[in-house]
Order: C-alpha cells, then structure tokens, then sequence
C-alpha cells in the first residue's frame, strides 16, 4: 500500500486492526517500531514515522516492539507482480538458510538483477530483507519457546551461533539471552508451541470440514476443532496439531523432532490455511454478483484450503479423478498404508508419513494399482512422481498458469481439471477454476448441470478471485 502519514496516524490513533500488518510504525524518541494495535501508548504523530515493512524500519535504525512484537503481524497475500512473486520466495528462502545466488537462479535471473528488482519496489536489499526475516524469526522462537540459543539460530537460518548473536546484539540493542530472561516462554511439555495470525474473518469449521473429508487416514485428520499430521522435511520427522485460539490466530504444537525445520513449517500451515488472505477485500469483489453475494455472507472469511505439500497433493487430485470424495479417501488412505514409512505418535489416528515421489517412482505402475486404481491411474501415479523428483514442482516466480497448466497437462492422465485442482490448492493460484468440475456446474444452478463453457464464461467476473467463488460454491451444495 501507498503510505500516507495522516492516514496511518489516524489507523494507529484508533488502533484499527484492518491495517495491521499493512505497515508498521517507528517512534523516533524510542527508537522502537510497532503495529498499528500495538497497546503501549501512542506517541505524537511528529514522533511518528511510516513503514511498509518489518525491513525497511529496521534498516531506518529501528528496533522491533516486545509487546506487540510485529514478527506476529498478519500476513498480506501480495499481487502477480515479478517483484513481489521473488520477495515472497525470499522471505521463504531466508529462514530455510538458501542464499540469494540459489534464489536467482532459480527464477531465471542474475543476482543484480534481483537485486535491483527489491530494492526498487521494497526500498532494501535481498540480504537486509533476509536478515530481517532471520533475526524475527529468531526473536520469536526466543520469546515464544525454550529452545537453546544454538537451536534457534539453526532454526533461524543462521549456521553459526556467533554471528547470529552478533548480528542480534547490534541489531536489536540487546542479546539473544536478554531477551529470554525477560519474556520468560512458556514452556509445553508434549511439544513446541507457537502462534499463526491471520485477518479475520476465519471460516474455521468449513476449512476443517473440507480438509477432513480429504484427509489421507494415517497421514492426517480434521475434526470440529483441530488439524493434526505427520511431518517429514529434511531429515525431521515427527507431528504437528493446530487448533484456533480465542484471538486472530491459531495455536500450533511441533514435536520437539521438528525443531529444526520450524521455519518451513509454519510456511506450510499458513498456506494450509490460507492465513495470508485479505477476506474482506475477496468479500467485497465476489459479493458484487448477484449469485455468489448471498453465499459470501452466509460464510465469511471462506479460504482456500491449500496443501501441506505439492506432490502430496497432486496425487489426491488423481486418486479423485472419476471417484467421490469418500472414495477417493479411502485409496489414498491404502497407497500411505502400502508406500508410505510408518511412524509412532501421540495420536492412534496418526500412523504414518506420507509416500515420497521418490518412492513412488521407483514402484512399477501395477504395484500401485494394488490398491484398486485402474491401471491407467496407476501410471499416472507414476508418471507424476518421476517428474516430480526432476523438480516439476519447483516452478520459478516468473511461472505464468498458463505454463503451468501446459506442463502439467504434458503427465499422460492430467487434463484440464486435475491441473487447475493442483493449481488451486496446491501452488496457491487465486484464480484457478476447474470449470469442468460437476459440482460447480450443478451449483450454478443449484442442481440442473450447466455446461462448463457456460461456467466458465459466468466465472470472468469473479477474477482474480475464482478460487474462492469455487470455495462458495462447492460450500452451497453442503
């Protein structure tokens, strides 16, 4: 967003939650920067300085507020543009520890040139935009759990300890350790507790209840109240349970396995549950039409659930094809019980980690379809994991849907539904449309099937938001 002193002045004044995470605010006399809802008290607006972002007010001198700590801000899902496509995987890569160089290549461009491409939309560099994310994530493992200081700076992207501490210190005014003696975590026996936000509204229930019918049983399950799994990244392993608190934000329990890939994992979650929505913008730009208007107000804050890993769910799109939901279920439930490493956790439901593309593609097609595929869908099966091992998946931030649709719909088996599902879901495009998908022909109409160009042409006034239409109508015929 354009920032205006008087605006944001005036959202701070009223501690209006819609801007927070929008921009941050720096008091000069402190030297601090907050969120607009920050609760301490609120300085002159001469005191006052702007920001869009965490980055940018620090690389200004500031340092990040204890209290409302703006590490917790809520996300903002950013536009199509190449700038914003590569800081987004920046902000990801900074605290798995990838360097910029790794970045660019992956998108296809010099490290000057992406270089350039941030600075000039964001006003900082690759590195001080990685270093900011590093230290936030730090600060918050610090004041949110009891992981040693060498674990945190691993967790953190840092590889070592003293230069993590050095760069905090100078950073933030104070040492690592400071800051834990003051803050005092709360310390959970069963496992590593931190916190998700998100802007309101949250249609919890129908998030759960869509991604408990299409639960894979051993790997995952949804209640009323809870999201729970399995989780293999790297050479982790182990679970994690989420659950919504009484705030804007969900509640998540790791292992203690899981701590170093703790980074990685709230990334997944927040693109699980699509944290990083603004529902009242979607709210506003689906509720114009006449047919979808009603249904957003009976469900506001409707996401898109998305999915914890892009093969994983790949192969559920598959497993649905020309099957129902319930069935589809049930096999995918017998390739983890047959391909997938078993796995002990706290929970009965929980067995095993979901089959790998590596395993998959080292199956011959007919060992597959054991599990009472056909054997076309069984090679499918197949097809997709060998290209998923050769980085299918791994598709730059330049990646447009229509190249994306060409290369999945080159995999024998993969049409245009299956393709636009996985885009939908899985690689977070707002607006994938599996026009072809019955149950939106049907709810159209509300039960009479139209014909998929009819909906597809209906659908060009919802872009750029036709996922969640999708959401609205698949909701309806609940």
């Amino acid at each position: 967003m354009l920032l205006n002193d008087q605006v944001c002045y005036r959202a701070l004044r009223a501690r209006d939650s819609r801007f927070d995470g929008r921009f941050f605010v720096g008091v000069r006399t402190t030297g601090i920067y907050c969120r607009p809802v920050c609760t301490a008290r609120i300085a002159r607006q001469a005191s006052c300085r702007f920001f869009a972002s965490p980055a940018v007010a620090e690389q200004a001198g500031f340092r990040p507020c204890l209290i409302c700590r703006p590490e917790l801000a809520p996300g903002i899902a950013t536009g199509p543009t190449l700038a914003q496509a590569i800081h987004d995987r920046l902000r990801q890569a900074a605290v798995r520890g990838e360097s910029i160089e790794e970045l660019s290549r992956e998108c296809g461009y010099s490290s000057r040139q992406v270089r350039r491409l941030v600075l000039d939309a964001f006003g900082v560099t690759p590195v001080q935009l990685a270093q900011t994310e590093r230290l936030l994530f730090a600060k918050r493992l610090i004041q949110e759990t009891a992981l040693p200081m060498i674990e945190v700076a691993q967790s953190s992207g840092f590889h070592s300890l003293r230069r993590f501490n050095a760069l905090f210190s100078s950073r933030y005014g104070m040492a690592p350790v400071a800051i834990r003696r003051r803050t005092l975590p709360s310390r959970t026996g069963d496992g590593i507790a931190l916190r998700l936000a998100y802007r309101p509204p949250l249609a919890w229930s129908p998030l759960l209840l869509f991604l408990g019918g299409r639960a894979t049983p051993g790997v995952e399950c949804a209640g009323a109240d809870r999201y729970a799994r399995t989780v293999a990244i790297d050479d982790c392993r182990g679970w994690i349970e989420v659950r919504r608190n009484t705030g804007d934000a969900l509640e998540v329990l790791a292992s203690p396995t899981l701590a170093p890939c703790l980074a990685s994992i709230l990334l997944r979650l927040r693109q699980v549950f699509d944290l990083d929505a603004d529902p009242t913008l979607i709210a506003e730009h689906l509720g114009q039409d006449k047919l979808l208007r009603p249904l957003v107000r009976r469900h506001p804050g409707l996401r898109v659930p998305g999915a914890w890993d892009v093969f994983e769910t790949a192969v559920r799109a598959i497993l649905g094809q020309q099957v129902s939901v319930a069935g589809a279920t049930t096999l995918s439930g017998r390739l983890a019980r047959r391909f997938g490493t078993p796995i002990e956790t706290p929970f009965p439901e929980l067995t095993h980690l979901s089959p790998t593309a590596k395993a998959l593609a080292s199956e011959p097609a007919a060992e597959i379809a054991k599990i009472g595929l056909p054997g076309k869908r069984a090679e499918t099966i197949r097809a997709i994991a060998i290209a998923a091992t050769k980085g299918l998946f791994r598709f730059a931030p330049t990646a447009t849907s229509e190249n994306v649709i060409r290369l999945l719909c080159e995999i024998p088996g993969i049409g245009d539904w299956t393709a636009h599902y996985i885009m939908m879901r899985a690689l977070r495009f707002p607006d994938a449309f599996p026009s072809g998908d019955l149950g939106l022909r049907k709810a159209l109409r509300a039960g009479e099937p139209v014909r998929a160009r009819e909906l597809e042409s209906v659908s060009e006034s919802w872009r750029p938001w036709r996922a969640y239409a999708a959401m609205h109508l698949w909701q309806s015929l609940s």
